[in-house]
């Protein structure tokens, strides 16, 4: 489907992110290990402020469409994949 500023969209997953990196005293040796926090909830409504396509990587390869979405007075980015049309 096609997506357009101004346009009301819902988060259809549940969706976390990396917060931060902490070192944890693993066998047999200390390991990083990742702390995950919550960063859109399935069914938070926002709105598109933009539409976009992020740079190509170094190997070239095209990356999907992503959407920044204002969702509770932040601004928030998306893979419009993750994104549903509100009717």
């Amino acid at each position: 489907m096609y997506y357009k500023p101004g346009q009301a969209v819902r988060v259809n997953k549940d969706i976390t992110r990396v917060k931060e990196w902490q070192l944890v005293d693993a066998f047999p040796y200390p390991m990083n290990s990742p702390v995950y926090e919550e960063y859109a909830k399935e069914g938070d409504t926002g709105v598109i402020l933009e539409v976009f396509r992020p740079q190509p990587t170094a190997a070239g390869k095209i990356k999907p469409l992503s959407a920044k979405v204002r969702i509770n007075d932040q601004i928030k980015t998306f893979r419009l994949t993750s994104l549903d049309h509100v009717k």
